[in-house]
């Protein structure tokens, strides 16, 4: 099977209930929207093993006879990338362990030489190009940064300068958001060469629905305003800024209820739930629409965000947005649809959710504004943008 496009990126695997992953969210739906632009499209995930794989090839691993195999069949190009493997600077400066680092090499190369691909579609600038460097293919590439995270928690320090690099090597790079397209330039590269293709919503799965029925599919009381947090629960999210916040809007909100729905990452016992608080650490993706709609409010206090589709989600939704005025949520989010607080502040962000919950009226309009908005971002779009990217991509290679 010859295809045109293949995506690097995560995927959600069938037996993973977790909250699913923006990125990994992005993979799937724009190459199911590129399809329909009748791109050939193959995913590369790294969600999965060489076995694990159906619909997608999978390249996180594989078991040592289908590597033998590979080895088998490319005995030259194999060696090549074993060597490459071994002495690449940047694997050691990552300290990415050699099996692994040879066994995606592998795999990757593998699925680009049977597929014939054209271009390379690369989810983020971090690992995933470096691999792609190590399996020797050397065509174009487009790669999309859907944040620079990694260079703010610092646990990598050697994707400071490795970052850039990949950037710079890319034929075009691309970003969700104005923010995210700064902070790139940034970097050292030429901001005519980063394109702003901005992440959509699915709007069949995160539409309006009954909020007493979506608080009766999920057991929540009906009549409590209910402030709501999805997505992985770290410091870097600003959850410990929102449980500070929590406290203070129960004094004049006691029948205030907080609820968490993603993975608890944070370096403090995790609450029991209660009545005040929920904490969902899996949920399916489809049950993701209930709670947005069973929320009041929801809540992104990230202290650093890309794009922010949560926050688009909730839109969707017709559920008012109370984010922090960092990267694409402060492009997305303003007092029509709900209110931006400055990020590491839970004074602020308990003042903005307190006077929300104080005008009824006020959150109705919000809800209308909420769908209004979200109703442009929509993946055909923004597989048009990419579809024309690789266009020009390609021409560009034949010139």
């Amino acid at each position: 099977m010859r295809y045109r496009v293949a995506i690097i990126g995560p995927v959600a695997r069938s037996d993973q209930a977790m909250t699913v992953g923006g990125v990994a969210i992005h993979t799937a739906a724009i190459a199911a929207a590129l399809r329909e632009e009748h791109v050939d499209v193959a995913i590369l995930s790294d969600t999965h093993t060489a076995e694990e794989a159906t619909e997608v090839a999978g390249i996180r691993g594989a078991e040592l006879g289908t590597l033998a195999r590979i080895a088998i069949a490319r005995p030259i190009t194999t060696a090549t990338i074993a060597v490459r493997c071994l002495l690449s600077p940047e694997r050691k400066r990552l300290r990415l362990p050699l099996k692994r680092t040879v066994s995606r090499a592998m795999l990757i190369r593998a699925a680009l030489d049977e597929g014939r691909a054209e271009l390379v579609h690369v989810q983020q600038a971090d690992f995933r190009p470096l691999y792609l460097n190590l399996s020797g293919w050397r065509g174009p590439r487009v790669i999309t940064v859907h944040g620079l995270g990694a260079l703010e928690t610092a646990e990598y320090p050697a994707l400071k300068e490795i970052i850039p690099q990949h950037l710079l090597s890319a034929s075009l790079v691309t970003v969700p958001s104005a923010a995210l397209k700064r902070e790139v330039s940034s970097l050292g590269v030429p901001a005519s060469r980063v394109h702003t293709i901005p992440n959509a919503v699915n709007h069949e799965l995160f539409h309006p629905i009954d909020g007493a029925g979506a608080r009766a599919n999920l057991g929540l009381p009906e009549g409590a305003p209910i402030l709501l947090f999805m997505g992985r629960i770290t410091a870097h999210k600003g959850v410990p800024d929102l449980l500070t916040a929590f406290e203070s809007v129960r004094k004049t909100h006691p029948e205030a209820r907080l609820a968490f729905v993603g993975p608890w990452s944070l370096d403090r016992p995790k609450p029991t739930s209660t009545e005040m608080i929920t904490v969902r650490e899996a949920t399916p993706r489809e049950h993701v629409p209930f709670w947005l709609n069973a929320a009041t409010l929801t809540i992104v206090p990230s202290l650093y965000e890309g794009f922010g589709l949560t926050a688009l989600e909730s839109l969707a939704c017709g559920t008012p947005v109370v984010a922090t005025r960092v990267g694409g949520l402060a492009e997305m989010i303003d007092e029509t649809v709900g209110a931006l607080v400055e990020p590491g502040s839970p004074t602020e962000l308990a003042n903005a959710i307190t006077r929300l919950l104080d005008e009824p009226a006020r959150m109705s309009r919000l809800a209308a504004n909420a769908v209004d908005r979200a109703a442009g971002y929509t993946w055909a779009k923004s597989a048009h943008g990419f579809k024309r990217l690789y266009d020009t991509v390609e021409r560009d290679a034949r010139e």
